[in-house]
């Protein structure tokens, strides 16, 4: 649960600290758009962006993929990591949205049927069944009295509930009752109707906003200790916490954590197929699929529950164990030794399948750019 918690947390705050970019890039938002300063925190991130002619198009309807991969981008971003061979662009995005459960109950849960409705506008049902999953995944819940409230204004709701539309029923209630999609001015929700690319924006944004909410809600208080009849005896000086261990309970040092590593060899042997089809889940909130996927689980199996304490581009500091993205932000490699000005690494998904012992040189590293993750304590 600490790192289900930390996740989300960590999620609101990269979502916060992006600057977006100015709306007027796109000629077509003007200053008095309705969704102009939403469409410039999603270009801004990276969630959406302009079209050749440097217009956004903001009425243009948005497909089933593009919302899928909008999504992704937004709340998922380390989750996906390049497209699948002979796939559609659209592939990984929806494949990571499918694992988390961000698809139940929509149109696009069965992947045998993505191809056929990649490419048609989503409609605000699926909208709203999307949102309120990755809700539901990220711990955020409504109640039923602000759900009643919300969908008696909702003119349509009983038609809703009462007809072929009724598992859209709570989703719809739901994402009104917070507010990130609202009915039309008739009262109506209208969940058939489809949604464009500035509405996508929108939501997101206002989604964005609901999670940052929830994940700076401090705990609730315990409850007060009850009071002794007679008094206590003083309360013994509280012991000096525990240094952190690695998974197996082992000194942390770069030598228990090669070991550890080296000891997934009988598992993952030299020329074990892996491509971006495999996937691993360090938490609830994170896919890593191909060459991330198999570092992490190297990491996970040496450090646990141990938390990244330091992201750096120093090769002098890189330890075993220690997580390197590579080539432009588009290759995961572990370290297993430092020697010189080379590193030994372990990878996943290294001409489509595992290889140990690989010796990349400083050079190389620093020619294609490089960042490291350590989860050695600070």
């Amino acid at each position: 649960m600490k790192r289900i918690a930390s996740t989300l947390l960590a999620l609101a705050l990269c979502l916060g600290l992006t600057v977006p970019a100015a709306a007027a890039d796109f000629p077509d938002v003007p200053a008095d758009h309705y969704a102009r300063a939403a469409i410039a925190d999603c270009a801004g991130k990276g969630i959406v962006s302009g079209y050749d002619d440097g217009t956004f198009k903001p009425g243009n309807p948005v497909t089933n993929a593009q919302f899928a991969v909008m999504l992704s981008r937004a709340f998922f971003p380390r989750s996906v990591y390049g497209p699948e061979e002979n796939r559609p662009w659209y592939w990984m995005n929806l494949a990571v949205l499918h694992e988390l459960g961000i698809l139940q109950n929509t149109n696009m849960s069965d992947p045998s049927a993505w191809e056929g409705l990649a490419g048609k506008p989503i409609s605000r049902y699926n909208m709203a069944q999307m949102l309120a999953n990755i809700l539901a995944l990220s711990g955020v819940t409504v109640s039923d009295e602000a759900k009643i409230a919300a969908t008696g204004k909702l003119t349509d709701y009983i038609t809703i509930v009462t007809t072929a539309h009724a598992p859209y029923g709570d989703a719809v209630a739901t994402v009104c009752a917070l507010g990130v999609i609202t009915g039309y001015a008739d009262g109506t929700f209208s969940g058939t109707v489809t949604m464009n690319r500035a509405q996508g924006c929108v939501v997101i944004n206002r989604l964005t906003k609901v999670l940052e909410a929830a994940a700076s809600q401090p705990e609730a208080p315990a409850d007060p200790e009850p009071v002794p009849e007679e008094p206590a005896d003083p309360e013994p000086a509280p012991e000096a916490p525990a240094a952190p261990t690695l998974a197996n309970g082992q000194e942390i040092t770069e030598e228990n954590v090669r070991s550890i590593i080296l000891a997934l060899k009988s598992e993952y042997p030299e020329g074990r197929a892996w491509t971006n089809a495999n996937t691993y889940s360090p938490s609830p909130y994170f896919i890593a699929a191909g060459c991330a996927g198999f570092a992490w689980i190297c990491s996970d199996a040496a450090f646990g529950d141990l938390p990244v304490s330091d992201t750096h581009s120093d090769f002098s500091r890189i330890k075993a164990g220690d997580m390197i993205r590579m080539n432009n932000d588009t290759h995961s490699v572990v370290a297993l030794e430092v020697s010189g000005d080379s590193v030994t690494v372990t990878e996943g998904n290294f001409n489509s399948s595992i290889h140990w012992g690989r010796v990349i040189s400083r050079q190389e590293l620093e020619r294609g750019s490089f960042t490291v993750e350590t989860r050695y304590p600070a």
